[in-house]
This record gives structure tokens, C-alpha cells and sequence, in this order.
């Protein structure tokens, strides 16, 4: 009996050793999304007065009512993004004349549609404060981005939408109730 439970520890130890070591390190990465959303907002630092702080972030409980209408500025940060896709890290890419933002489907570089509704959907609340010396004298702006899942036959890519209204708005409460996303 003192051999089996001898036997028994001895196997059953590093495995639950390599166990608590997976668990451990698998809670140490960023969430892919998180990734192009802290892109974005390192680009908004760069390129703004204003610097972008997140208030909160929550998963829209029905991603498939979102659509392009939604959706002012899109941006990524990746090789392939559709042409109408500003580029954090590069140059930024208009849309080509005959698109429209209000279409249903951007072309990629590739010829492929930015499929919409997106897999996946964020949706995030910023507080733009000042960068001078007078900073939060009236309290700063807010703003709300989505952070989308958009998947084709063979990519899958995260993208950061930013949102034409203004929080809070009627508007932009009636696109967050729409999607599912409750900040309060």
C-alpha cells in the first residue's frame, strides 16, 4: 500500500506542478483585442493633444447588430487590413473614391469584403484629458470606441471602430442598447 501511494504521488506531483505553472503563465498574456486597442490608443497619444484614458471595457452581448453605420474611422494595425483601414503603425490608408463609409463591405488589399456583422465585439469607454498643464480643468471629453472581431474565409483580424456620435448621446445609448453594452 506505501508503495502505491508512493508511486502515485510521484506521478501524480509534476503533473499538477506543469499544471499550476500553464494556469500561471496563461494568465499572464493581453487578450488579442486588448493588443489593438492599446495600439490605437499609444497612436491617439502620439497624434492628439488629448490623451485617451479606458473608463471601461465590456463585451457587447449581441455583436451581430453590429454594422458599418456604426462605424466613423476604422483602424488595425495589420498587413491585410481593408483599404479603407487607417494603419497605427504605418502610413495612413484612405478609402478608394468609389467607397463609401456607409457600405456594407470595404475592399481588402487582397479583394476581399471586411465581413460585417464581426464574430466578436468590445465596446469601450475613453476619458480624453489634456496633456498641457491645465489638465482636467473641465473634467475632459468622453468618447466610445468598438474593438471587432472581423473573420473571413481565411483571416481573422481585430479592429478598432471608432463610434460618429458623441457620449452621451440618444444615439450612441440607442447603438449600445442595439449591441448589447451596459457601461453603468
Amino acid at each position: 500500500m506505501k508503495k502505491i501511494v508512493i508511486m502515485s504521488a510521484s506521478l501524480i506531483l509534476p503533473l499538477v506542478m506543469v499544471m499550476a505553472a500553464l494556469i500561471t503563465l496563461g494568465n499572464e498574456t493581453t487578450p488579442a483585442w486588448k493588443d489593438e486597442l492599446y495600439r490605437y490608443l499609444a497612436n491617439a497619444r502620439r497624434t492628439s493633444a488629448a490623451e485617451p484614458e479606458i473608463q471601461r471595457a465590456v463585451r457587447a452581448s449581441r455583436p451581430w447588430n453590429f454594422h458599418q453605420e456604426m462605424s466613423k474611422a476604422i483602424y488595425g494595425g495589420g498587413f491585410t487590413d481593408p483599404a479603407g483601414v487607417n494603419h497605427v503603425d504605418k502610413e495612413i490608408v484612405t478609402l478608394l473614391d468609389w467607397q463609401s463609409w456607409f457600405s456594407e463591405t470595404l475592399v481588402l488589399y487582397g479583394g476581399q469584403p471586411l465581413q460585417f456583422p464581426p464574430e466578436d465585439l468590445w465596446c469601450v469607454l475613453l476619458k480624453y484629458r489634456s496633456s498641457s498643464h491645465e489638465r482636467n480643468v473641465n473634467g475632459g471629453a468622453y468618447s466610445v470606441v468598438f474593438v471587432a472581431l472581423h473573420t473571413d474565409l481565411y483571416t481573422a483580424r481585430w479592429l478598432v471602430h471608432e463610434s460618429p456620435d458623441e457620449y452621451p448621446t440618444i444615439s450612441l445609448e440607442r447603438t449600445l442598447a442595439t449591441i448589447g453594452c451596459k457601461f453603468k
